[in-house]
């Protein structure tokens, strides 16, 4: 079992990628929005969060007729069902296109769909979705605010985009991404940030759906640069979610996964990472965040906070992840042979816990 979970960990250094990929400029989505808009209608309270000034004033004032709304209904139902929300709700935004002024779903999308929209009727979803957006003047608000979106998008251009580093993937991973990477900026989403995905054009396009807020009246991207972290952060999961679903990992590691999810299970589920997988991918991505972080020279006492943070998250052994990772980044061509380094990663990784996991 040992050797097992050591693997999943050195495949994520050891990935073989062909195609180059490039992070496209921001931009704001009408479906975002829009898919935004309604959870807020809905009362997500994750979607709530009143950071984006006199924007989200305006959406309550031109949105509050619109509770009633069947899709309105529809998502209450569902988050009550199964626990709709989160990012669930943005793994329906960037599958929905615009046909001749009518949202459709896109081919193949309903496949695709996070298991939180199980049991979705979405013919119908999708007719009350283009309801609520033609009574509501969904289109007409999003025109009116066009100004609003373009201050926005150039404060992230100018004080995260700018400081980006998006070759470091290539260097820490040593080969270059599959996927097209997307960042849009969901301006109802205050301090929350998704990272879904969808396929398209027989490629994967990777999004990084960056939350808005303000302080006093300014965009706090003009403010805090360590939005930048967000975009590695979500980019990260790129490499390394796929990889628990490949070759036997995801069962092979079932049992210590699910073990060491318990001891911090409370604390995850409250950040909405309510299964084992989950909690996987969000501490390797979060240790290579941390790895990001040194290689951009972050100052000592910036990264002991990172780390601090991270530990508070409950994301205990984020230190022995990160050494970790930046000994296979050194030492890659050493480590030819997984056997080799075979029970290093379950002591780096429980270790930290105090948790054993039996081989």
């Amino acid at each position: 079992m040992k050797t097992v979970i050591c693997l999943f960990c050195l495949n994520l250094v050891f990935l073989v990628f062909r195609a180059e990929a490039q992070v496209s400029g921001a931009r704001v989505e009408e479906s975002v929005e829009l898919m935004s808009v309604i959870a807020r209608t809905a009362g997500f309270d994750e979607y709530c969060m009143d950071r984006g000034g006199t924007y989200t004033e305006d959406v309550d004032e031109w949105f509050r007729s619109c509770a009633d709304q069947p899709v309105v209904t529809m998502m209450k139902e569902l988050r009550q069902d199964h626990g709709l929300g989160y990012d669930a709700v943005m793994n329906m935004a960037i599958r929905l296109e615009k046909e001749d002024g009518v949202f459709v779903l896109a081919d193949g999308a309903y496949a695709e769909l996070d298991n939180r929209w199980n049991g979705l009727d979405s013919g119908l979803f999708v007719a009350h979705l283009n309801r609520f957006y033609r009574e509501s003047r969904f289109g007409e608000f999003f025109e009116r605010h066009s100004g609003f979106y373009g201050r926005a998008l150039a404060s992230f251009e100018e004080n995260v985009m700018a400081y980006f580093d998006q070759d470091w993937y290539r260097r820490f991973y040593r080969e270059e991404p599959r996927e097209k990477f997307s960042v849009v900026i969901g301006c109802v989403n205050g301090g929350a940030c998704y990272g879904p995905s969808r396929v398209v054009d027989g490629g994967r396009e990777v999004f990084a759906i960056i939350g808005y807020m303000e302080n006093d009246g300014k965009p706090v991207f003009d403010i805090d640069r360590s939005y930048v972290y967000h975009l590695v952060h979500e980019f990260n999961h790129s490499f390394v979610n796929h990889l628990l679903y490949e070759n036997g990992n995801e069962q092979a590691m079932e049992g210590p996964g699910e073990r060491l999810f318990q001891f911090v299970g409370r604390q995850m589920t409250l950040q909405a990472y309510g299964y084992w997988q989950t909690f996987i991918h969000e501490s390797i991505v979060r240790a290579a965040v941390i790895c990001y972080r040194i290689d951009a020279g972050c100052p000592m006492e910036e990264l002991q906070d990172a780390m601090l943070r991270e530990i508070q998250r409950g994301f205990l052994w984020t230190p022995s992840l990160v050494k970790l990772l930046r000994k296979y980044e050194r030492h890659q061509g050493r480590y030819g042979s997984f056997a080799v380094l075979s029970g290093f990663w379950t002591r780096r990784l429980t270790g930290r816990a105090g948790i054993s996991v039996p081989p």
